[in-house]
């Protein structure tokens, strides 16, 4: 194979190649430049000067239903459509034309047509315009042609954007739709709201009774069934419950009539009948007993200080004692009355608990089907109307706040301002806009031809990069839980499938070396590649692995003398003597034995993490040729990683030792000026050495292969 002995250089970039590139190509940049900037500045002077202001309005739809209905994305787009219609619709137009009183407004004379406006922009006259005066009629196809309303992307927002000759024309015209529209809203709002308050107030007087009756029915139902019930289920309690609860009602019917009697006394001030009331009620308890007592003596000494006060009726310290005597009398009277309350407070707690002490028991209770039946539609009638006259009573609520606060559904977030510049970039941004396209294109053409060259993308790349007739390809990795695991658990897998035609690849060219019956020891075959990460460590894993569940004795063998990561990779411990033994200071190297799987074992001799020898020393080399000799005396097989070629000067050193280089290129990852490189390095020395060259960790659309009824291996299509 025929090797260039021109070495590139290092993999930088040139800047001065790029530069002289750009330079040679001076004519295309000028020509391309100039043409761009005529066109664009060709096509910025024959624009009409268009100005255009936009408003935003967010429309934020109120949630006033009667059910709970769910929106979808679907709905909500339909309702904004609705909503872009309503906004440019007839009464709106109308309405922005009363407002801004465009019918003599001067900045509406528009020219005749698009032509006037180009021919008065070359002969520099103003625009004239020959139509009669605007009417109605034109004023709204103006607007309509001129006014675009529409919804910005997927949101609430809704954009009312006017684009006329004037600037401060634009502004207004644009405020003025987004402020109508929201009037209109307003307005259309409170009608909704008022009328709906209407339906809703009748519906809820209506729902109040049905749910008076309902719940009254269903409370009268059970104290009426309650001795039937009781009877019927063997619940003596049910009848108890009903009978306190009659007794408890009665309770509350008395105090209340007490509590309400005692009130007008109380406020007409009558203390003989407060205190004839005091000791009706002295026998409830001591302390009423009491109350009545002081009650009376106290109203007594008025009665007294009273007829002084008719005998004297011009003394103001009798007067001023009979006051203090009613005052302390009112006081007796309130804290009766504050009592009677309390007491009629808890009569009403009592008789409330016992009524759903009752119900609980009677629904509780193993009822007969006709009570149990009449009890459930009694109890979701109550039930159903009690929901019903919620709902209502918080649409209500919603719907007067609504009628009164005249809030629209939107609400301007952003108003228009008065364009300074004409719409689009202007005459000169446009012009150097198209000068700095026409540059870009200019120089990308150019760069495009003395470009860099970019990573291996696919086998008929590699070929034709290094001129070769034959790319072997390893497949993706497949999972796995260590790297020496691919090939034990995935033996027919694309990986596995790739190594096996790599290896037999490495088998006839190590044959091609020696002729028929003179093979009498084993092969090295050396894995390198240009740059570290391209799959070296992981193919020697695997190729070794390969080798040694096919029967043959191997030996994987680490002369990474840089940057070891073998025994990491096995989780083997490191071999801290190899350095020795490479300078003679050690007899052997150390090695492992590696299981498989029961039948077949893999020899492992891991390198040093930190070697630091020069492999080009005259005694290094001759223990690194030493070393392999003897591994070849013993074993089919000698797998060695080494290097990259690019990285480390041994890395050639040690590939020419062996028997068959096989350099490795990883996918899209290394330069291609990097791969060349290497590869002329590994031919120069030996120019009948012919590596088999691997394209690694190819992926691609799968290919599965079958035998019989087993699927044992799928590939990856290669790209040409």
């Amino acid at each position: 194979m025929a090797f260039s002995q021109r070495v590139p250089g290092a993999d930088e970039i040139d800047l001065f190649n790029l530069m002289s590139a750009v330079w040679r190509g001076r004519g295309l940049v000028v020509l391309l430049v100039s043409v761009c900037a005529v066109i664009g500045r060709t096509y910025a002077y024959l624009q009409p000067d268009i100005y255009d202001a936009r408003s935003k309005v967010l429309f934020q739809p109120s949630e006033l239903v009667l059910s709970n209905v769910t929106t979808t994305p679907i709905d909500e787009l339909r309702r904004m459509e609705s909503e872009v219609q309503i906004a440019q619709g007839e009464e709106i137009v109308l309405a922005v034309l009363d407002e801004l009183n465009l019918y003599d407004d001067e900045r509406l004379e528009l020219p005749a047509s698009a032509l006037d406006v180009l021919i008065n922009r070359i002969v520099d006259q103003p625009e004239q315009s020959d139509q009669p005066p605007l009417s109605t009629a034109r004023l709204k196809r103006f607007l309509e042609s001129s006014v675009v309303v529409r919804q910005m992307g997927r949101s609430t927002l809704i954009a009312f954007e006017a684009r006329t000759f004037s600037p401060s024309l634009s502004a207004e015209i644009s405020n003025a739709f987004a402020e109508n529209y929201i009037k209109a809203q307003v307005q259309s709002k409170i009608r909704a709201a008022l009328e709906g308050l209407r339906l809703v107030n009748e519906a809820l007087e209506e729902a109040g009774v049905v749910l008076e009756q309902s719940q009254v029915a269903l409370r009268d139902h059970i104290v009426k069934k309650a001795s039937t019930i009781s009877q019927r289920t063997g619940d003596a309690g049910i009848a108890l419950l009903a009978a306190d609860l009659d007794a408890a009602r009665i309770l509350v019917g008395e105090l209340s009539v007490a509590r309400r009697a005692f009130e007008t006394l109380l406020t007409l001030a009558n203390f003989d009948l407060l205190s004839a009331e005091l000791n009706r009620l002295a026998g409830t308890n001591l302390l009423a007993e009491l109350r009545a007592k002081a009650f009376a003596d106290v109203n007594q000494r008025r009665i007294a200080v009273a007829a002084q006060l008719e005998a004297n009726p011009g003394s103001a310290e009798i007067r001023d004692r009979l006051s203090a005597l009613e005052a302390e009398l009112s006081l007796l009277a309130k804290e009766q009355l504050t009592e009677l309350i309390n007491r009629t407070a808890a009569a009403q707690e009592r008789q409330g608990a016992l009524r759903g002490q009752l119900e609980s028991a009677v629904f509780a209770a193993d009822l007969p089907p006709d009570i149990a039946a009449e009890l459930f539609k009694l109890q979701s009638d109550a039930e159903s109307a009690r929901d019903r006259y919620v709902g209502l009573v918080d649409l209500a609520r919603e719907l007067t706040v609504e009628s009164r606060t005249q809030v629209a559904d939107s609400r301007i977030v952003a108003r228009a301002t008065v364009p300074t510049e004409p719409t689009g970039p202007g005459w000169v941004r446009t012009f150097m806009l198209a000068a700095s396209v026409g540059l870009v294109l200019a120089v990308g053409l150019l760069l495009l031809r003395s470009a860099l060259k970019g990573p291996i993308y696919s086998t008929v790349h590699l070929q034709r990069t290094l001129q070769v007739p034959r790319v072997s390809v390893i497949m993706k990795v497949p999972t796995q839980n260590t790297l020496l695991d691919m090939i034990p658990r995935n033996p027919f897998s694309p990986y596995a499938e790739s190594l096996r035609r790599i290896s037999r690849e490495i088998k006839a060219a190590f044959l091609a070396q020696h002729q028929e019956g003179d093979v009498m020891q084993g092969m090295v075959v050396v894995l390198t590649s240009s740059v570290p990460n391209e799959g070296k460590t992981t193919t020697a894993v695997g190729l070794a692995a390969l080798n040694a569940m096919a029967g043959q004795s191997v030996c994987l063998l680490d002369l990474a003398l840089r940057d070891s990561t073998l025994s990491q990779a096995l989780n083997l411990s490191p071999n801290l003597f190899f350095s020795g033994f490479l300078t003679g200071a050690v007899e052997e190297p150390s090695q492992s034995t590696l299981m498989l799987n029961d039948k077949s074992t893999l020899t492992v001799i891991t390198g040093s993490p930190f070697t630091g020898v020069d492999a080009e020393a005259p005694q290094v080399t001759r223990r690194l040729r030493e070393l392999l000799d003897d591994l070849r005396s013993r074993f089919d097989v000698v797998i060695v990683d080494t290097s990259p070629i690019l990285s480390a000067t041994e890395a050639l050193t040690i590939t020419r030792m062996g028997d068959v280089p096989v350099f490795i290129v990883r996918e899209a990852f290394a330069p291609r000026q990097a791969v060349e490189e290497a590869w002329q390095e590994l031919g120069v020395g030996d120019p009948e050495i012919e590596p088999i060259v691997a394209l690694s960790f190819v992926k691609g659309r799968p290919i599965k292969h079958t035998y019989a009824h087993t699927t044992y291996g799928s590939g990856a299509g290669v790209r040409g």
